[in-house]
């Protein structure tokens, strides 16, 4: 590690250590899912996380955006590489491919097999999942994510 630096968030102030509480939070809401996902890569021998064009060698918009990646089957994640507007918001060109794909923070929904702008506030990283994870909620999976929620809670 780099001398000198506190790697304790709580020492930073905010808004990191609001930022950092925020990603915690997320990894406990997402541990059924990348769970899930990292058993069904070790059974099928597949990457848990892979590049786009895995998934679609045909499209060649799948090789234009590099820094994004398939987590697991159902999520996509897109590093925010642009700078900060001076309302705080950042705005990111996404490929999505076919289907119907949501917006893992708002909520925003985004028809796939096109590019689309993603407006973000605060986030270091765009998250977005496949409407086949909506059907994983209605099958228990939101009782799965709540567990884990409520976990989270109570150790912060």
């Amino acid at each position: 590690g780099v001398e000198g630096f506190d790697r304790r968030p709580w020492t930073w102030g905010e808004p990191y250590c609001s930022a950092m509480r925020d990603m915690f939070h997320l990894r406990s809401r997402l541990i059924p899912y990348l769970y899930s996902s990292a058993y069904k890569s070790y059974k099928e021998s597949l990457p848990f996380i892979r590049p786009l064009y895995y998934d679609c060698p045909d499209d060649e918009r799948a090789y234009e955006y590099p820094t994004e990646f398939f987590l697991g089957d159902g999520m996509i994640a897109s590093p925010v590489c642009t700078p900060m507007g001076e309302d705080g918001s950042v705005t990111t060109e996404v490929w999505l491919p076919d289907g119907v794909w949501y917006d893992f923070f708002t909520g925003q929904r985004y028809e796939g097999g096109s590019v689309s702008t993603i407006v973000s506030i605060s986030y270091i990283i765009n998250v977005l999942y496949s409407a086949i994870y909506e059907k994983l909620r209605d099958e228990g999976y939101e009782h799965t994510m709540r567990a884990a929620q409520s976990v989270a809670n109570k150790s912060l």
